[in-house]
């Protein structure tokens, strides 16, 4: 059964005193937001949290352009593919990029399989959930964003109520009060995603998953309607980039099919810069490939 997904650092920078806790604050200068991430001294298995978390970086970027990975979109039910985008070694561990990249899937999975040891099951509770995020990830349409949450079922017991929130994606783990600007919109299946070892991604029509992000803005691919219409006559493929804390998505590459001629538009060149020109050019030139390789079946078919 397919799992659908509604879909979305290294410098020590010193050390905060919050509300009387003491938080291990990061600066991330690579791939992945420069966004300050913390981990709460007085949470569970903090510094295990921590040594597991520290290393990840928020970047589909890496595995969209493996050249295994294909594209398929199913008109009749309004959903398209990424197939391939997800990897697991033999015992059913997710597997990132060089060890430390990926999507949030793929990292919340990864955190989740590696935590789990450290937190018995009599003593915690650990959920995966979705939420939107203030600055990155402000709507489902730009990609879900995932999240564990770790109740501490002893302080239940006892009518009290703790809960922890791990953000593997933004390098984030303590109380929610120290996550204001996150809210939780529903439970998300990663542990059928786990258990089914699921190496594709679905995403409706005029969704689509984050494959860049860094410190100031984030990339999305779309397969979308064309003139209200979806069909194998009509449709497009998209790369948007949406700047930090903002809302209107700019096209950068858009590949367009209507009544059944194909164009292609590159538009808003001066904000190329901000993934990077050459990350540009091999993104759009995997959104070729893609293309192409789906017209062949399409055609074929």
């Amino acid at each position: 059964m397919r799992l659908l997904q509604i879909s979305l650092t290294a410098a020590v920078i010193g050390c905060l005193v919050l509300g009387g806790f003491l938080v291990r604050a990061y600066l991330s200068f690579d791939a992945g937001p420069s966004r300050a991430a913390f981990v709460l001294s007085s949470a569970p298995n903090s510094k295990i949290v921590e040594k597991i978390i520290d290393p990840l970086r928020y970047s589909g970027y890496q595995d969209f352009i493996r050249p295994e990975v294909s594209l398929d979109i199913d008109f009749k039910e309004g959903v398209w593919t990424l197939r391939n985008i997800h990897r697991f070694d033999e015992q059913g561990n997710v597997v990132l990029n060089q060890g430390r990249y990926g999507v949030c899937e793929d990292l919340v999975a990864y955190t989740y399989q590696r935590v789990l040891p450290h937190f018995p099951a009599g003593q915690y509770r650990i959920r995966f959930a979705e939420a939107v995020e203030s600055s990155f990830f402000q709507d489902a349409s730009g990609g879900s964003h995932i999240i564990l949450l770790i109740a501490d079922l002893e302080a239940e017991r006892s009518g009290a109520k703790k809960v922890y929130i791990l953000d593997p994606s933004l390098r984030r783990y303590g109380t929610p009060d120290y996550f204001d600007n996150y809210r939780i919109v529903g439970p998300a299946p990663i542990l059928d995603f786990i258990n089914a070892r699921e190496r594709d991604s679905v995403f409706q029509v005029n969704h689509g998953p984050p494959i860049v992000i860094n410190r100031n803005a984030i990339v999305n691919l779309y397969v979308g309607e064309e003139d209200g219409k979806f069909d194998r006559d009509n449709y497009y493929i998209r790369l948007a980039l949406t700047r930090r804390y903002q809302f209107a998505r700019k096209p950068l590459f858009t590949i367009r099919k209507r009544a059944g001629r194909v164009t292609v538009e590159e538009e808003n060149a001066h904000k190329r810069p901000l993934i990077g020109l050459k990350k540009y050019k091999q993104l759009k030139g995997s959104v070729i490939r893609l293309h192409e390789d789906f017209g062949r079946r399409l055609g074929a078919a």
